[in-house]
């Protein structure tokens, strides 16, 4: 440690000349400034000054007061003679000149290469770390250059699960068949080069228009390709849903009617809710809603033109394969469905009356009727359904309508909002600087040390009294003393010890010095006392912490603004720290005549905490109210609007709580996930609350069966594409979508069929285009109107047709 400035006495060279630390350094009084705890401890170690009494926090040094706890950390210290024993940690600082350009460049040489010294540096007794102002612009480039290459692996990975994920598997006369004549890997492959397209749309569109690129915005990517693939997988479920035979025009025409709202609702909902995002006060957040905001927007143009282009074509071109005869069609893959019964119960075959005409059957101890989706839509002379299709209608919803399954779920529902709860009652706010490195950076040890040793006591504040009034005052004068006692004695302040203050000092020196108190001093010669205190050696560097003027009028001196040092104690975490902040601002905020202000280089990341949670409570409010907004327009049933909503908000403390839980803490970065959560994980619950509401169905069961059969698949599609960029998120949305939703949909209906004591259960089907596979029976008989009620009796094979 002695030899400590032998790191930084090396050159660099900039345009054939060479520069020395001496030479950039930022210089006070025509030198350099230098670390005078260096130049105490060579005395101490070289003239063998036992003698000399390093106390703590404070060192006199023959006439000069040092203050030493803001440099020297995990110190022990003798209670007795409370003389300084061992320091852990010793914080050393060195200044650059940066007046200009070329002071910039020289300084950056010049750090960069002691930063190469000082990461060279082996010992087994010293351990260094290092820091400077730039840190974090240099570590934030070298994060975003480590996710740009990662873009392209996650595209393919998501080109290779869309591709796999959407083969075309049927179950016909009892077997599971794979289609390589299917569209839909084409078409799943085609919607993440539309997303892909999106993105880069938006982002050069942004950028010529002159709208900055944030580093946060860099992740964007990521998220908008992996999300907006969901429109595909509806587009694609809505299409394989009718029947192929139909004329290919008619056939898209009416998938396209049906999953439109679907569509509609999923970008309307994550574009509405990065919109609101833009009302923050956090410039960076507001970047990243811009810009994922444009990119879905932008995306959503291009699946109406492109990639709907493309599914027409790929419809009329599964329409005219070679095999496209159903009857005949061959599959790359066929199996038994007994060879799956591991996790499936056998098919089931629908009873037929003599009409063609599904009815009811038992499965899983619950009597359905199987026509709501069990034999698909696409409805030939042999029985084909789709094998998700089949397993969310026929196995998982009535699984999950059973009674005990039910009580199991709401169970669980209050201990997830029980949990969440919790975590929300621990919030911690900010963004810590050591969270904004990658790991592996060299400044995150530097972080870790000032937490460690450093930030528990001993750390300065500095405290500008900007309107001090007349000091002369003896009033004036003993009310300040208050003051900055007050600062000092706070609950973080470490007391008398901890002040650094000229007027104190200069109370001390009139008493030891000149033998008098400050209060005898006529106030005509107070301010020559000041000049003389401040000429005396060992004082010198308070004339920096004053700002003097000249009254005119009487051509005297004044002191119109002064600085003093406030030392702290507990500055280690957040928590702490916005405590601190707080207080300090409090104190001053008493005293409006002063002109108070307290800064610390940590302020800037404090203030920042202090906006967090308003600044979330206002997004998920407004997101909310807009959400509410747009399910009561798109979704016919206002109580699957209203359940919608409370999922947005059940999903909202789901994020924050557990990621309080995880010991994530409530940052800019925390706030961005808010919002993603508002749009991106309300769409799985809006698609099962609009799909139950449209279908007109008075069994609660029959209608969770229909939406679970339609949207099962997609929806499972979709979060396990979110899964690859939004993690959390996708695993809520999916448990709300799949699990929360359909129990409190049917519970919320069959409460309200127990009070109204319906005589009968009944399903009117008026001209709609809802995916029921009982329209396509009808076809058969009449085209002038669709219309069929069946009322269902005790005896299940009592069907009675009124009119198709």
């Amino acid at each position: 440690m002695i030899n400590i400035e032998n790191y930084y006495y090396f050159q660099i060279t900039d345009n054939g000349t060479a520069y020395a630390y001496n030479d950039l350094c930022l210089q006070w009084r025509h030198s350099c400034f230098d670390n005078p705890l260096i130049e105490i401890f060579k005395q101490f170690y070289f003239k063998n000054m036992a003698h000399l009494n390093f106390s703590y926090p404070k060192v006199s040094i023959s006439d000069q007061v040092i203050y030493v706890a803001s440099t020297l950390g995990g110190v022990t210290v003798n209670n007795s003679s409370g003389r300084l024993e061992q320091a852990e940690a010793w914080l050393l600082i060195y200044q650059l000149r940066v007046w200009n350009q070329l002071d910039e460049r020289r300084k950056f040489l010049w750090q960069n290469k002691f930063r190469d010294h000082i990461l060279s540096y082996e010992s087994p007794l010293l351990e260094l770390s290092l820091y400077h102002d730039e840190v974090l612009d240099q570590e934030l480039n070298r994060n975003a250059k480590v996710l740009a290459p990662r873009i392209a692996p996650s595209f393919i990975l998501l080109l290779i699960f869309s591709a796999v994920f959407t083969f075309h598997i049927t179950i016909r006369n009892g077997r599971l068949h794979f289609h390589y004549a299917s569209l839909s890997p084409l078409v799943a492959i085609a919607g993440v080069f539309s997303a892909g397209l999106g993105v880069s749309t938006a982002i050069g569109l942004l950028s010529y228009i002159g709208i900055p690129f944030s580093r946060v915005v860099v992740v964007m990517p990521f998220l908008v390709v992996a999300v907006r693939i969901d429109n595909t997988f509806l587009m694609i479920s809505a299409l394989a849903s009718i029947d192929r035979k139909t004329k290919t025009e008619d056939r898209v025409a009416e998938a396209m009617s049906e999953a439109s709202v679907s569509i509609f609702l999923t970008v309307a909902t994550d574009a509405l809710s990065f919109a609101v995002g833009y009302i923050t006060n956090f410039p960076a957040v507001q970047l990243f809603c811009l810009y994922t905001c444009t990119a879905i927007l932008v995306t959503f143009v291009f699946q109406l033109t492109l990639l709907f282009a493309l599914l027409i074509y790929e419809a009329r071109r599964e329409s005219k394969f070679p095999e496209n005869n159903l009857e005949s069609k061959k599959s790359v893959i066929s199996f038994t469905a007994s060879s799956i019964s591991t996790f499936l119960k056998p098919i089931l075959k629908p009873k037929q009356t003599d009409n063609d005409q599904t009815v009811s059957t038992k499965v899983n101890g619950i009597t359905l009727p199987t026509s709501a989706v069990g034999n698909g839509r696409a409805v030939g002379k042999f029985d084909e359904t789709q094998l998700f299709t089949r397993f969310f209608a026929d196995y998982y919803a009535p699984f999950l309508m059973r009674p005990c399954v039910k009580a199991m779920v709401i169970v669980l529902f209050f201990a997830y909002i029980t949990v969440s709860t919790y975590g929300c009652m621990y919030i911690r706010e900010g963004l810590e600087p050591a969270r904004l490195l990658p790991v592996g950076s060299y400044a995150l040890k530097h972080y870790r040390n000032l937490e460690k040793y450093l930030w528990k006591y001993g750390m300065q504040i500095a405290i500008v009294v900007a309107n001090p009034g007349n000091l002369s005052d003896t009033a004036n004068r003993d009310r300040l003393i208050e003051v900055i006692r007050e600062f000092a004695f706070s609950k973080h302040g470490i007391g008398e010890e901890g002040i650094s203050c000229w007027l104190l000092d200069f109370q001390k020196f009139l008493e030891l010095n000149i033998k008098v108190q400050m209060d005898e001093i006529p106030q005509a010669s107070f301010y020559d006392y000041v000049k003389l205190f401040l000429s005396m050696p060992g004082n010198g560097a308070y004339k920096e912490d004053l700002v003097w003027t000249v009254d005119e009028i009487n051509s005297t001196f004044q002191i119109t603004a002064f600085r003093f040092m406030i030392g702290i104690k507990d500055f280690v975490d957040t928590i702490a720290q916005t405590e601190t902040v707080v207080e300090f601002r409090n104190i001053a905020s008493k005293y409006p005549e002063y002109n108070i202000t307290s800064f610390n280089k940590m302020w800037h990341y404090v203030d920042q905490y202090l906006e967090i949670v308003p600044n979330i409570v206002q997004e998920c409010a407004y997101g909310i109210m807009c959400m509410v907004i747009l399910a009561l327009l798109l979704i016919p049933k206002a109580v699957c609007s209203l359940w919608v909503t409370f999922s947005i908000f059940s999903i909202d403390m789901g994020v924050i709580g557990f990621m309080t839980l995880w010991g994530l803490n409530m940052d800019t970065i925390s706030m961005i996930t808010i919002i993603m959560s508002i749009g991106f994980s309300v769409d799985f619950s809006a698609h099962i609350a609009f799909s139950y509401s449209i279908y007109a169905h008075s069994d609660p069961i029959q209608r969770i069966r229909y939406s679970l059969g339609q949207l099962g698949w997609p929806i499972l599609q979709g979060a396990l594409s979110t899964l690859l960029g939004v993690s959390l998120l996708a695993d809520l949305g999916l448990l709300h979508a799949l699990i929360f939703l359909p129990v409190f949909l049917t519970l919320t209906d069959q409460w309200h069929s127990l009070l109204c004591k319906p005589k009968s259960a009944s399903i009117t089907r008026r001209n709609t285009r809802s995916l029921s596979t009982s329209r396509q029976n009808c076809r058969t008989s009449t085209e002038t109107e669709s219309r069929l009620t069946i009322t269902i009796q005790n005896d299940p094979k009592h069907v009675k047709p009124e009119a198709c």
